[in-house]
Formats: C-alpha cells, sequence, structure tokens
C-alpha cells in the first residue's frame, strides 16, 4: 500500500545557475534553491532556502534516508562565530542512520551562516552535531542571488521581503491543514510524485488572504481544496516591518507529494 507524505522541504528539484565555489554544489530538481558541500566520505551538510520562506540546514548521508520524518522539540542552531539561533527539527532515522533537517524563519540566518566556520545542531534528545563550513560565505550569496530570481518568477518582491523585520511564520506545523486526502488524484492514480508550489498572501492578522498555484519545473496539479482549506485553517504570525508594524507578506510554500 501506497502512503503519502507531505515533505516540506526535503532534499531534491530544477537546475541552478553554477554556484560561486567548486566547494558547494546545487542539489537538483527542487523549486527550493539548494547547495551541498561534503564535510566527509559519507556525510553532507546541505544549504537549501525557499524563496520567501525559511532557510535549511540538511546534516546526514549522501543519499537522504526515503521514510518519514519525525519533528522533535527545542532545537537551535550555532553559528561559530556568530551565536545561536532557535531552530525547528526534523529527524529521519532507518537501520541506524539518523539524518536531521533543521529550519529558522529568522532574517539574521543567512548572516550567521555567511560568517561561520561551523555549524553546530544542539536538541535535547539528539545531542550535539557539529558540521565545519567551508566558502560559507560564496554558498550563501549564490542561494541570495538564486532565491532572488525565484521570487521575481513567483510575483513576489525579493527587496520588500529582506526589507521586513521578521517574516510570515506559520503557527502550526503544515500537516494540521494538509494531509494524505489532499494528494492530487491524477497524480495518486498514475503513481506520480512531484511539488506544488503556492503562493499566500498572508494579512497583518495572520489569516491567508489569499492562495495562487505557482509552475515551475516537475510540479503536481493541486485539488482546489487546498487553497480553500489553507484559507480557513491556517494562521501565521504575521509579517513585521523595520517600523515595528504588522503588514501583509506573500508567503512561498513548496510542497512534495511523495509515495511511500
Amino acid at each position: 500500500m501506497r502512503c503519502f507524505v507531505p515533505a516540506l522541504l526535503l532534499l531534491t528539484a530544477a537546475a541552478q545557475p553554477a554556484s560561486q565555489s567548486v566547494d558547494w554544489h546545487w542539489v537538483r530538481d527542487t523549486p527550493m534553491c539548494s547547495l551541498r558541500q561534503a564535510y566527509s566520505a559519507d556525510n553532507v551538510i546541505i544549504l537549501s532556502g525557499t524563496p520567501a520562506n525559511a532557510n535549511y540546514i540538511y546534516v546526514g548521508g549522501v543519499e537522504p534516508i526515503l521514510a518519514t520524518s519525525k519533528n522533535v522539540d527545542g532545537g537551535k542552531f550555532t553559528f561559530f562565530p556568530g551565536g545561536e539561533l532557535n531552530a525547528e527539527i526534523a529527524v529521519t532515522e532507518a537501520n541506524g542512520r539518523r539524518d536531521i533537517t533543521a529550519s529558522s524563519d529568522d532574517p539574521a540566518f543567512m548572516a550567521k551562516f555567511a560568517d561561520a566556520s561551523a555549524v553546530e545542531v544542539t536538541q535535547e534528545q539528539l545531542g550535539k552535531i557539529r558540521v565545519p563550513l567551508r566558502s560559507a560565505s560564496a554558498a550563501v550569496d549564490a542561494i541570495r542571488s538564486c532565491e532572488d530570481s525565484r521570487m521575481r518568477d513567483w510575483g513576489m518582491d525579493p527587496v520588500a521581503w529582506r526589507a521586513l523585520k521578521s517574516r510570515p511564520s506559520p503557527l502550526a506545523g503544515w500537516e494540521e491543514w494538509i494531509n494524505s486526502d489532499d494528494y492530487p488524484i491524477d497524480a495518486l492514480l498514475s503513481g506520480s510524485e512531484g511539488y506544488m508550489i503556492l503562493r499566500l498572501q498572508i494579512g497583518a492578522d495572520g489569516s491567508v488572504q489569499d492562495c495562487q498555484r505557482l509552475i515551475r519545473g516537475r510540479t503536481v496539479e493541486p485539488r482546489l481544496r487546498i487553497c480553500s482549506k489553507l484559507k480557513r485553517l491556517a494562521r501565521f504570525s504575521p509579517a513585521v516591518a523595520s517600523n515595528g508594524a504588522t503588514v501583509p507578506s506573500p508567503y512561498a510554500l513548496v510542497i512534495k507529494f511523495r509515495l511511500e
């Protein structure tokens, strides 16, 4: 029996321009902007930016474990130098191996990463995983350039987005709002996998005011009810402008539909 996993960032999709350093290589076949760097013979770190959304670090094997991830509370990043940021952590385990994806929507994330020579992901149950970095600044420059291009393609203003003091952030996990019933029926019947890209407009009150489907690369056709569900159920911490006022802001939601 096949099951559905709505994976909001997992590793793979669209051709990207060449990175600025041979230390980093683009991850292919994903709408996100993702670069990978090997730090041992069997392990990589992947830096990802989802345009108009959060930033992610994946730490694990060269090939990600194909299993369902579980979220764990109380995570943080520590950059050396740069200090700490809170992180949301998802962990995947199979056959004695553990892969970790940690995310942050803090606007300071990329600046701290760019200046760091190492990054540590910490969580009480998982302990600490410290990874050395090479050419971190070059990776961040390439990711930002890619994100700016994506946002323009998706009808968003990257300058206005980067000027926000804080960005919209969902108040609950996406599994609260999107589940296996939302797998596009044609894709389900044909055994197809792919990405759905939605551009949400988040109001100053944190509600979803608008929802539009965007197409880029290998995507699947969403059921129309997904936007209706998001407008009815999803709530965000709204964006905050530089003057401290809550303001409307776009948010890009990239969902991977995967059959297991």
